[in-house]
């Protein structure tokens, strides 16, 4: 005989939650990069297996505080050095000791908020730092100009500055903190320059100097080399 039980279905979730729930998963997913001198500036950089080749394109890729992370290898394209515009972290693969070699270079890396960013924040974690010449008199690898109405707060972390004509200038509203880096006797003119808008903090690290002006609340703990 044919049954007329009901048949058992499973509960089902309304159409709409999903949908949320799927957005907000795609949201708050990190978009992090990874370059290699070996890449290829393609797609989305997103696997060791699959890395683009210079900074500038990584950035491209990744949304406000997301991470680069960078393989072991010296980059020497001028397409690793320009314009910084998202709060990103840049860091060395666990066991890499990557060198960006700015010598041609055209820009340093300096910072390009939009109008409206209250804050741009950006951190390097276990990079070296080599060979910038100050291109068309430009001092400093690192120049942090943004507007008075943004917040520029830069970290370096166990970094190495080598043979720059310059590291930092920052004369701009902005946080600048140091921690255990290295600056080398090869290093041309003031490591580091700052306005007194600056503030500024160092600790740890050998080298360094501070020929240019001081921040208005600069601390340091480093021992010189």
């Amino acid at each position: 005989t044919l049954s007329t039980s009901t048949p058992h279905t499973m509960p089902t979730m309304p159409l709409l939650p999903l949908l949320s729930l799927l957005l907000l998963a795609s949201l708050g997913a990190a978009r992090n990069a990874y370059i290699s001198p070996t890449g290829t500036d393609s797609g989305a950089c997103d696997s060791t297996t699959a890395p683009c080749a210079t900074l500038m394109y990584a950035l491209q890729q990744v949304d406000n505080y997301d991470t680069v992370y960078v393989m072991d290898g010296t980059y020497t394209d001028a397409a690793n050095f320009g314009a910084i515009n998202v709060s990103v972290t840049v860091a060395a693969v666990d066991g890499a000791s990557p060198v960006f070699d700015a010598s041609a270079a055209q820009n340093g890396m300096y910072f390009a908020p939009a109008a409206e960013q209250e804050t741009l924040s950006a951190t390097f974690v276990s990079l070296t730092f080599a060979n910038w010449t100050g291109h068309q008199g430009t001092v400093g690898l690192f120049q942090g100009y943004s507007s008075p109405s943004t917040r520029l707060i830069l970290a370096f972390e166990s970094c190495t500055f080598i043979n720059n004509y310059g590291s930092l200038s920052v004369f701009s509203n902005a946080s600048v903190t140091i921690s255990q880096c290295t600056f080398t006797s090869g290093n041309r003119g003031a490591d580091f320059a700052m306005s007194f808008e600056a503030d500024f903090e160092m600790s740890g690290g050998r080298g360094g100097s501070d020929r240019g002006g001081r921040g208005s609340s600069l601390s340091s703990s480093s021992s010189s080399s």
